[in-house]
């Protein structure tokens, strides 16, 4: 997945580069799913 505007600093394609052992892998999570746990959390603590 490259959106071709930031692709040498986009942080996805960055933490693809990096090798890492493969239990770290299954934790980073895509964007799509930190935006909507972001969105998630920012909604909880309004509702508090």
């Amino acid at each position: 997945m490259v959106c071709g505007v930031c692709y040498p600093t986009c942080p996805s394609e960055a933490i693809k580069l990096v090798r890492r052992p493969d239990e770290h892998i299954s934790e980073i999570p895509d964007n799509k799913t930190f935006i909507i746990n972001m969105l998630k959390e920012k909604t909880e603590k309004r509702g508090q």
